[in-house]
């Protein structure tokens, strides 16, 4: 509602204002590459598979009083809700084989998701009058439920038989999941009055599941020959939103809330983050190298303000309160690498995973 002479009168119900978005990405994408090279004198074989999945929810959903007036008999409710859900499933594999007296084979496999929600959700009331009768409360509501699932897989094989020949296989998968929405409830340079309570309340609840696996096999069936095997997987994710609910005004133009009954002002996060990850590379040969590694890491670092700015706030029934909440957790984060040579060489294996808790918090009177 916008407009600097629109008022809207309810004289015999509830006035309501809601926004929603539901938007879902639904994305399974593979890349397989299969080689068979077989010759008298040698052959020489190559396979290369990919998979890449990048899915983004960047809407805008807003339920807002602006230079208006609004008297209601009853309630008075602005609500902003967004549930945006992201699955995403990527698959690459490779498989190399290479036949003769002098055989070569070399198979590699990426696969990768790469998965945004930057929302904008925001119920507010700027330069406006609002007024709720009868025990009627007046509320603005802005809230997100996401979820981030993503799965990438990778598989490589190189097989090569001979006189004399080589085999080499490289596999990668990675996983990448970032939510940074900003979500708002708010009253700026507004009058509130309500004959019931008075809430602004802005909410967050954000789940992000990751699995990302790595395989690469390489074989060497020659007498003289050599395999070298690498599998890599990762998994990054992060949810950094800014949560916000607040009365502000300016010097010149204060907001006012009155309200017969309780004033919240409230701004909350709750977020959970899974991550499982695994590298797997094996080799063999009469020389054989391997290398396997994995990382895991889940952050959670939203910015949670619940604050009043240059306004005047009056309960004559059940007081006031200005919460800033966040319960963060991160459920797991499991990193998982293993490597096997099978000949003269040898063979490496690293895992690590992180998880960290860091939100900023803020409640504040000023």
């Amino acid at each position: 509602i916008t407009g600097g002479t629109t008022k809207v009168t309810s004289q015999g119900g509830a006035v309501k204002l809601s926004a929603s978005d539901t938007s879902t990405i639904h994305v399974d994408g593979g890349g397989v590459a299969v080689s068979v090279a077989a010759g008298a004198a040698g052959g020489l074989g190559a396979a290369v598979g990919a998979s890449i999945a990048v899915n983004e929810i960047t809407n805008t959903v807003q339920a807002y009083v602006l230079s208006s007036e609004i008297t209601s008999a009853d309630a008075v409710e602005l609500s902003a809700t967004s549930t945006p859900t992201i699955d995403a499933i990527s698959i690459a594999g490779a498989v190399s084989v290479s036949v003769g007296a002098g055989a070569g084979a070399g198979a590699g496999a990426g696969a990768s998701t790469d998965n945004t929600i930057a929302n904008t959700v925001e119920a507010y009331a700027k330069s406006a009058k609002i007024t709720s009768q009868n025990t009627g409360k007046v509320s603005l509501m802005a809230t997100e439920t996401g979820k981030i699932t993503a799965h990438t897989f990778g598989g490589s094989a190189a097989v090569a038989a001979g006189g004399a020949g080589g085999a080499v296989a490289i596999s990668v998968s990675l996983a990448d999941n970032d939510v940074h929405s900003t979500v708002r409830a708010y009253s700026e340079e507004t009058k509130l009055t309500s004959a019931g309570a008075i809430d602004l309340i802005a909410s967050s609840s954000e789940t992000t599941e990751s699995t990302s696996i790595a395989v690469a096999v390489a074989v060497s069936g020659a007498p003289i020959g050599g395999a070298v095997s690498g599998g890599g997987a990762n998994s990054f994710s992060r949810v950094h939103n800014t949560v916000e609910a607040y009365a502000k005004g300016t010097a010149g133009a204060k907001s006012t809330i009155q309200a017969a009954g309780l004033v919240t002002i409230s701004a909350s996060e709750t977020s959970k983050l899974t991550a499982d990850v695994g590298a797997a590379s094996v080799s063999g040969g009469l020389a054989a190298g391997s290398i396997g590694v994995s990382i895991a890491k889940n952050t959670a670092d939203s910015t949670i303000n619940a604050y009043v700015d240059n306004a005047n706030l009056t309960s004559t029934g059940s007081g006031v309160s200005i919460l800033a909440t966040a319960n963060d957790t991160v459920v797991k984060t499991l990193g998982v690498a293993t490597s096997l040579s099978a000949g003269v060489g040898g063979s490496a294996a690293g895992a690590r995973g992180t998880g960290t808790l860091a939100p900023v918090i803020t409640a504040l009177l000023r």
